[in-house]
């Protein structure tokens, strides 16, 4: 019998303001993607109801929960929780140490896992909170649950490519749901 081996795809994030590329052997168990859409309310004098006006979208907003866990007996998880505190504060790479130079730049990295995109997108941080739940025997978080919220940067030209991708597969998805629906009219099962 011949097995097939595949290579997968780690969590990964990639720090664009520190360069640093964060990558965990495990994965949230879910990614939430939600998109406000924005509407507001018109008056109109003397009417009876107030009428709904569309105003504009809101980006794309992710949030995920995910587990650092590290029991090293000295340090615990303190490196890889080093790299996400880099994502709560204003960009800070190598240089800013050695020529003192200050940047107020919101963190954005570079993220795909579980997001339904088919590229990586660049995001900004706008969420990153620790919640340590083991700490070990010198004081040190040994697990922490980081819980993150990203928004999506439309003006990226990542975004761009990935607004031609959707177009694309959304048409491929129509064939498919009608190739479905004759599958299952020929009493076939659809799924």
């Amino acid at each position: 019998m011949i097995t097939m081996a595949y290579a997968r795809i780690p969590f990964f994030m990639f720090d664009m303001g520190n360069y640093e590329l964060i990558i965990l052997p495990n994965v949230p168990l879910e990614v939430k993607s939600a998109k406000e859409i924005k509407w507001v309310p018109t008056e109109t004098p003397g009417g009876s109801t107030t009428p709904m006006q569309f105003s504009t979208f809101g980006p794309q907003t992710l949030s995920f929960t995910i587990k650092v866990i590290d029991r090293n007996p000295y340090a615990g998880n303190l490196p890889i929780l080093k790299q996400f505190e880099k994502l709560r504060v204003p960009t800070e790479g190598l240089m800013s140490l050695l020529f003192d130079t200050k940047s107020n730049a919101n963190p954005q990295v570079l993220f795909w896992y579980g997001t339904g995109n088919l590229l990586p997108l660049v995001y900004y941080v706008t969420k990153c909170e620790f919640n340590h739940i083991m700490i070990g025997k010198f004081n040190f978080p040994e697990a922490t649950e980081i819980d993150m919220e990203l928004k999506l940067d439309e003006s990226h030209i990542l975004y761009r490519a990935e607004r031609i991708a959707r177009m694309a597969l959304s048409i491929a998805g129509m064939g498919l749901a009608i190739y479905r629906i004759v599958q299952a009219f020929m009493d076939e099962k659809p799924y």
